[in-house]
This record gives structure tokens, C-alpha cells and sequence, in this order.
């Protein structure tokens, strides 16, 4: 629990000591990273597969001119796949460059923070 005191404590200094608005933050931010994982990986995989499947019919059908018609979409499915994958990583570079180190490691250390932290209150307001 030391290190996650440590955690909140980086992120209340943007929040100027409120650890509740930190501890909201944090799992807000845990579950935004969550979202982004899952995403750099399917959306590439999706469109890989997609323009493996375009390909695949051109093929079949053994017609050389709409071969050369599907590789142009495949090959920039391609590099989509690879900028998707990328994105967040530049992302973060760029904030890390950039951004204040509590910032960083408010984003860097949400990892174990998500849904499960999420503050609950019940149907008359209190938590």
C-alpha cells in the first residue's frame, strides 16, 4: 500500500493535495490505458486481416490486374496497422518530453488502477 500512497501522493501535487480527486484520476486514467492497450492491438490486427482477406479474394478470382488493385489498399492497411501501434507510445513520448514529472508519473503508475477502484456511491449520493 506504501506505493500506492506514493502514487496518489504524485498525482494530489497536480490536484494541489486533493488525494480523492488524484485517486478518481487514477482510475479513470488506469482504465483509459486499458482501452488503449486493447485497441494497439486489435485495430492492427483487424486491418491486416482485412487486407489479407481483399488480397486473398484477388488471388482466388486469379485476375492479375485486380492483384495489383488490392495490394495498393493492403500495403496501406499495413502502415495503418504500424501507425496505430505506434501512436500511443508516441503519445507518451511527447508528454513525457514535455509534461511535468507528476504528470508522468500520475500516467506511468495507473497501471493497477481501473474499474475496480472507481469510487461507488449509491442511489442517494454517498459513497
Amino acid at each position: 500500500m506504501i506505493n500506492g500512497l506514493v502514487i496518489l501522493d504524485a498525482c494530489s501535487n497536480i490536484f494541489n493535495g486533493n488525494t480523492a480527486a488524484a485517486e478518481t484520476f487514477m482510475s479513470i486514467v488506469g482504465v483509459l490505458r486499458t482501452i488503449v492497450r486493447v485497441l494497439q492491438v486489435l485495430i492492427p490486427i483487424a486491418l491486416i486481416v482485412y487486407g489479407t482477406l481483399d488480397l486473398g479474394k484477388a488471388v482466388i478470382a486469379g485476375d492479375e490486374k485486380k492483384i495489383q488493385e488490392a495490394q495498393k489498399p493492403f500495403v496501406k492497411r499495413i502502415v495503418a496497422a504500424v501507425i496505430v501501434f505506434l501512436v500511443p507510445w508516441i503519445v507518451s513520448f511527447v508528454i513525457g518530453v514535455v509534461g511535468s514529472d507528476d504528470w508522468h508519473n500520475c500516467w506511468d503508475n495507473a497501471q493497477g488502477w481501473g474499474l475496480n477502484t472507481l469510487p461507488r456511491t449509491n442511489s442517494m449520493g454517498d459513497k
